[in-house]
């Protein structure tokens, strides 16, 4: 998890990596704002800039067999 401002960026893997975005800015109604789902999992996140993130982990097949750096 990464949180920025009224941000949350939420990863995690069991076959594949979805990434949510979620909306904090009313603690009591969290909304998911957006999500990703890909391959592998990423180990880091680390906030660009507005509206941008960026991710570094590993590849991995669809049953979660980790292949490769991503």
């Amino acid at each position: 998890m990464r949180f920025v401002g009224p941000t949350g960026y939420v990863v995690t893997f069991r076959q594949t990596d979805p990434l949510y975005v979620v909306d904090l800015g009313d603690p009591a109604e969290p909304q998911v704002a957006g999500e990703l789902k890909i391959t592998g999992y990423s180990a880091y996140l680390h906030p660009l800039d507005e509206g941008r993130l960026l991710g570094v982990g590993r590849e991995a097949t669809e049953e979660g067999m980790v292949t490769g750096a991503r």
